[in-house]
This record gives C-alpha cells, sequence and structure tokens, in this order.
C-alpha cells in the first residue's frame, strides 16, 4: 500500500513538473508535438497545445498529491472531479477563438426569434426550420433574450454542459466501482478524446446530446424508482435536440423494460413500470411534429433531405466502406481499440443495468452512424455524443479485478500495465487529432461571416441594399453578415434540400428563380456540384468572375457577380473591370 501511495505521488510530481516547464517554456512541448504533423502553419497551434496541456498535467498531477491531506473518500472524488473539469477546461481552451459555421446556423435562428421575426435564417426569407436542434436554439435565445450575445452564450453553455457531463460519469463511476484510481483516471482521458474536446465546445449541440444519453445510463444508480420518470425527460429534451433521438428512446425503453422483467418476471408489469422512458419523449416528439407542420409546414427539417433522404439500411452491411470506415479511423485514429479486450473480458459477466444501457444506447448511436455514412466534418463530430457512455463503460470494465490488484497478484500487475498502455495510447492518438484540427478547424464561422460580410459591403457599394448571395455555408453570412442567402447546401432552403440530386430542377431554380446577385463557394460540392449550373452558357451570359486581392479567405472556385450589376453603371472607386478584348473578363475589388 505505501509502495502504491508513493508511485501515485511519484507520477503526480513528475506531471506538476511537466506541466510547470510545459508553461515556462511551451516551445519545448510544442516541438514534441509540431514536426510529424505535416501541417505548413503549425508553430501557433503547437504552443496553443502545449500551454492547454501544461495546465491540464498540472491539474491532474496535483490529485495524487493532494489527495493524501484529505480525510475522507468524498473529499478525495470531488477533489478528482474538478481536477478533471479543470484540465478538461484548459484543453478546450486552445479552441476558445473556434465555433463551427453551423453552430451559426442555429445562432442566426436564435436572434431572429428575440429581435420578433419569428423562426427563420433571415428576415426576408419564408420560414424553414434548417437548425433541427429545437431545444439548443430556444436555449440561446433564452440567454440572448437575457442580454448575452449567442456566440458567447453557445461557447460556454457547451463548457457548462460538458462540465456537468464529467460530473455525472464520474459519480456514476465511483457509485458503481468505489473510489479507485483507474476508476478516475481512464474515463478522464477517454472524455479528453479530440472528437469530444472539439465537438462538446463548437458550439453546437452534441454535448447535450451525450449528457442527455448518458443520463440515461447512469440515473438507475442514483434513484431505481424514479429513473423512468427522468431518463423520459431526459430522452425528451434528446428529441428536442437531434432528429435522430427515437432510435434512442426505443433502445431505452426495451433496455428498461428488459431490466425490469429480469426481476418481475411479468412483461406487462416490466411496462408499466417503465412506462416514462417511452410516453414522455414520445409526447414532445408529436408535438414537434404538430409544431413543424404548423408553423413551417413540414414534419421534417431540412437538414433531413440534405443529409438522410437517401439513406438505406443496405449501409449497415457494407463493412468495408460508408459509415464503417467512419467508424474504424476514428476507433485506430484515437487508440480507442486498446479498451476493447478488457470490455469484452467484463461483459462475459452479468452487466449491470446502467452499462448494458450505456453500451445499447452507444450501439444504438453508431447504428444511426453506419446508416448516415458518418460525416465530412474533421474529428468525427458524430461520434462525440457517445463519448461519455464509453467512458463510463470503460471506467467500469477497467476496474472489475481491483480485489486481485489489492493482494499483489499477477493479474493485478498485468491490469495496471494494461491500465497504463491504453492511458499512453489514448493519449497520444487524441493530442495528435487535437493538434491536427487546432492547425486546420472545420469551417469557422467567422471566417464565413468574413466573406458575406465582403459581399454585403460590395452590394452597397454598387448600390444594393438587400442583395442576394448563393453560398453553402449558411451560418456566419446568415447570423453575422446577415446577407439574404441563397444556400447552396440546402439546409436553409427547402426547395434545394427536397431536390439535391435533380440537376435540372436546381439549375431552373437558382438561375431562372432565385436569380442571385453574388455566387459564392466550392463548384463540386452540394448544389452547385450536384447540377453543375455553373458550366450552363446562360450562367457564363449573365455572371462574371469576380476577385478580392490580398484577401486569401475570397479565393473560391465559384467567385462570380452579375454581369448587369457593374456593366451599366459608373463603378464606385476600389471596383475595376478587366476585358479581354471587348469582353468582360472579370471584376476586381479592392
Amino acid at each position: 500500500m505505501l509502495q502504491s501511495t508513493l508511485a501515485k505521488r511519484s507520477l503526480g510530481g513528475l506531471c506538476v513538473l511537466g506541466g510547470l516547464t510545459g508553461l515556462l517554456k511551451p516551445e519545448l512541448l510544442a516541438h514534441r508535438f509540431a514536426p510529424p504533423i505535416g501541417v505548413e502553419d503549425i508553430s501557433l497551434p503547437a504552443h496553443k497545445l502545449a500551454i492547454a496541456i501544461a495546465v491540464a498535467l498540472i491539474a491532474l498531477g496535483l490529485v495524487p498529491l493532494l489527495e493524501s491531506w484529505l480525510s475522507s473518500e468524498r473529499a478525495r472524488r470531488w477533489l478528482r472531479i474538478v481536477a478533471t473539469v479543470c484540465a478538461y477546461l484548459a484543453l478546450c481552451s486552445a479552441l476558445s477563438d473556434w465555433m463551427i459555421d453551423d453552430a451559426a446556423i442555429t445562432f442566426a435562428y436564435s436572434e431572429n426569434l428575440v429581435r420578433g421575426y419569428g423562426l427563420t435564417l433571415h428576415p426576408s426569407l419564408p420560414r424553414e426550420e434548417a437548425y433541427s436542434n429545437t431545444l439548443w436554439m430556444l436555449w440561446l435565445a433564452a440567454l440572448r433574450f437575457a442580454g448575452i450575445a449567442v456566440p458567447i452564450a453557445a461557447k460556454y453553455s457547451c463548457l457548462a454542459v460538458g462540465s456537468v457531463t464529467i460530473l455525472a460519469v464520474h459519480l456514476g463511476a465511483s457509485r458503481l466501482n468505489g473510489e479507485r484510481l483507474r476508476s478516475w483516471l481512464l474515463p478522464s482521458m477517454v472524455l479528453f478524446g479530440a472528437p469530444y474536446l472539439v465537438w462538446s465546445c463548437s458550439g453546437l449541440e452534441h454535448g447535450l446530446q451525450g449528457l442527455s444519453i448518458v443520463l440515461c445510463a447512469l440515473w438507475p444508480l442514483f434513484d431505481e424508482k424514479r429513473a423512468p420518470v427522468v431518463s423520459g425527460l431526459s430522452l425528451a429534451a434528446l428529441v428536442l435536440v437531434r432528429p435522430e433521438a427515437p432510435l434512442i428512446v426505443m433502445a431505452c425503453t426495451y433496455l428498461y423494460v428488459y431490466y425490469t422483467h429480469q426481476r418481475t418476471k411479468n412483461w406487462l408489469t416490466a411496462a408499466q413500470e417503465n412506462w416514462a422512458v417511452a410516453v414522455i419523449p414520445g409526447a414532445v416528439w408529436v408535438a414537434l411534429i404538430a409544431f413543424r407542420l404548423a408553423y413551417f409546414g413540414d414534419p421534417l427539417a431540412n437538414p433531413y433531405y440534405v443529409k438522410a433522404s437517401d439513406a438505406t439500411f443496405a449501409r449497415l452491411l457494407n463493412v468495408v466502406g460508408g459509415g464503417w470506415e467512419y467508424v474504424y479511423a476514428w476507433a485506430f485514429g484515437s487508440g480507442i481499440f486498446i479498451a476493447l479486450p478488457i470490455v469484452i473480458r467484463a461483459c462475459a459477466k452479468q452487466l449491470p443495468k446502467s452499462i448494458a444501457i450505456a453500451l445499447g444506447l452507444s450501439a444504438t448511436h453508431l447504428a444511426f452512424v453506419l446508416y448516415a455514412r458518418g460525416d465530412w466534418m474533421g474529428c468525427w463530430r458524430f461520434i462525440c455524443p457517445i463519448i461519455p457512455s464509453l467512458a463510463f463503460v470503460i471506467a467500469w470494465a477497467y476496474s472489475e479485478p481491483e480485489e486481485a490488484a489489492s493482494n499483489g497478484t499477477r493479474l493485478a500487475f498485468a491490469h495496471s500495465v494494461a491500465t497504463v498502455s491504453t492511458l499512453v495510447v489514448l493519449a497520444l492518438g487524441s493530442f495528435r487529432q487535437y493538434l491536427t484540427f487546432l492547425a486546420t478547424p472545420t469551417t469557422p464561422y467567422e471566417v464565413v461571416a468574413k466573406v458575406g460580410q465582403e459581399f454585403v459591403d460590395l452590394g452597397k457599394r454598387l448600390g444594393l441594399n438587400d442583395p442576394v448571395l448563393a453560398h453553402h455555408d449558411a451560418g456566419g453570412t446568415s447570423y453575422a453578415a446577415r446577407i439574404k442567402l441563397l444556400d447552396l447546401g440546402g439546409l436553409g432552403n427547402r426547395a434545394i434540400a427536397k431536390h439535391m440530386n435533380d440537376a435540372e430542377f436546381l439549375t431552373h431554380y437558382i438561375l431562372d428563380d432565385a436569380k442571385p446577385d453574388f455566387v459564392f463557394g466550392v463548384a463540386r460540392n452540394f448544389a452547385a456540384g450536384r447540377s453543375l449550373f455553373w458550366q450552363r452558357p446562360q450562367f457564363e451570359t449573365d455572371y462574371v468572375r469576380v476577385e478580392f486581392p490580398g484577401k486569401p479567405y475570397m479565393k473560391s472556385d465559384l467567385s462570380y457577380i452579375k454581369r448587369t450589376l457593374v456593366e451599366k453603371q459608373p463603378l464606385p472607386p476600389g471596383i475595376e473591370l478587366e476585358r479581354q478584348g471587348s469582353l468582360l473578363a472579370s471584376v476586381i475589388v479592392k
């Protein structure tokens, strides 16, 4: 026991010493990560990550140094939880200046609702649901009504939800396993995985989604009698946050009923005791569909038509591509696969109800990921919601042979080696992924806002009061720039969302009906890539390329302006025309 305590203190001291060195000389730690990444400008992201890791090391290293001064297990438990939350916040600080552009779609709806325009992406656009996370949108609107800017409200709400999730996971693990060090350290490292760090602080609702799922597994540990009602309320929140929530509701209902049946041996009694798990979220889902029909005129949000309307269950069978490839890349890239042998060993016994629920809901969510083929965004966005549940399961699985550990057996030694190996692999995989994301973050909403603002300013210089921009990013353009958007991505435009595979419809709709003043974005993706409208003779006749020299964020495959806006009027200073002979070739905006 004395040797174990000394080893823990020595390890904690090394962590604190390493963290202090990292704070004083962050370039030393940054150099360890930067060279192998292969990204040109890695110095600033590596420096930010080095400081974040240094603070996290200090927070975690202080635990074995301070816990011997605490007289009760309860105090030591809270010390570990506070240290984990501090480390989480420190690691998230590396992304303090980033939020995903898709989050700003919700920001725009929250802002317009508070301003009295209703639920619309832009005051002059029709009512269409581009967000599909109703509860998150309403929460941000409430904070905006209280006077807090929506991006600030979103970032701090994300961090608060992430902190509460860490608290819930560790309290659940301690209730199931008792007070054990590896029950604290391993789930912490799983929660520090890059997918959870990135997407729990992205401004989107994935952290809240993960908390809602894991609470269904944890609550029976604290109050078995009220667990169905509390889980039903948690699932009701999930229904208002994510469109795939009904799948989780069905899986959770079955698991609750199944484990009650094990006790009562009567399916009817089991169903009656757990009615709230299905009825509460079911009623909320029916109310949500009714609201959508009454307000938007459609039972489904635009994201469904864009992302899932062509999905088939046959994708579940394609184990060498699609969603399976997405899951493989996460599991091996993050190193989470190293936990599987211990989990499988633990699952050979009768599973506790909470562990079965956590595994069952995680498997259900992964089935949806396979069905939807994953996601194109960096760092496995769709994996984030099950990370808390997996952290809870791994905490339980790795703590199984604690009795052997206390007796000093060979099994205890092997288990300790497995624990250390898992920690090292998880840390290396996570930090490498995290640094790569920091160097090339997915679609920052601030950059998209700058793009939208450039076209707002250009429209004002040309005398346009309400210009229309055709672009595939709907967040920063709508929330910050507040430009009227023809969303080529489909999220903010139901016609495009429902006809994304109809090239002729898209071409006619964009060029003949919408007639945007500006076109900007990628040429081979979204509606532009599906229709190739920019290759049509009509587009070449109606539009001319526009360039913004000296502004790298304005370089794009598609960057065009209506010819009529620049051909028949005196142009303001700073807007020049380039011609090839008598033909207008491009417009230069300085």
